[in-house]
């Protein structure tokens, strides 16, 4: 006799074995279905195109750093304490001083001339850096100096990264003992 005739032929005649098959049915697609929301829901947050580059600024130590959030891919996060600046523009800006309207986007003039200069306001005060030749932005250090802040370094912080991927490994190994135990119980 097969697994499935034992089955329909003991829900016929008793109701605990029937009942006993249904809540494993229920369990095995409650486990299937939630599985994945959990997985996903570690994910951090990302960006449908590159952030911009910008400036950290550590008001406690009076230090600055060049800074990128990100992209499609991974989201990178400032440490405790540090705020973030980005250029102050950056997206559909009009340049009105020679009675044209010109947008610039990302810093770039609609027709891919390159914006001389790159702006940042912060709560330490504004900077002006010059754009490089190659669309990167300029020498953030002179954006430091003017703040009065000290240059650092380039600041990337991954943490959470590894926490996502942390959390899903054990997630995965939870739900592997967890299906052990509940194939063994219900094997039969």
């Amino acid at each position: 006799m097969e697994k499935t005739d034992r089955v329909l032929s003991c829900s016929k005649r008793e109701f605990k074995c029937y009942n006993e098959f249904m809540k494993r049915k229920i369990l095995y697609a409650f486990i299937i279905s939630f599985v994945p929301v959990l997985l996903f829901s570690g994910a951090g947050k990302v960006l449908a195109i590159p952030a911009p580059r910008g400036i950290a600024l550590n008001p406690t130590n009076k230090t600055c750093a060049n800074y990128w959030a990100g992209d499609e891919f991974t989201s990178y996060h400032l440490p405790r304490g540090w705020e973030s600046y980005y250029p102050e523009h950056l997206y559909y800006n009009t340049d009105i001083s020679d009675n044209s309207s010109k947008n610039y986007v990302g810093g770039l003039e609609s027709n891919r001339h390159l914006q001389e200069y790159i702006s940042f306001k912060t709560k330490a005060g504004s900077c002006i850096i010059k754009q490089r030749d190659d669309n990167v932005s300029g020498d953030f250090s002179d954006c430091c100096a003017q703040l009065g802040y000290s240059f650092v370094q380039n600041v990337n912080y991954t943490t959470g990264d590894i926490l996502v991927i942390v959390g899903t490994v054990a997630l995965l190994a939870i739900v592997l003992v967890l299906g052990r135990v509940l194939f063994k119980k219900y094997r039969n």
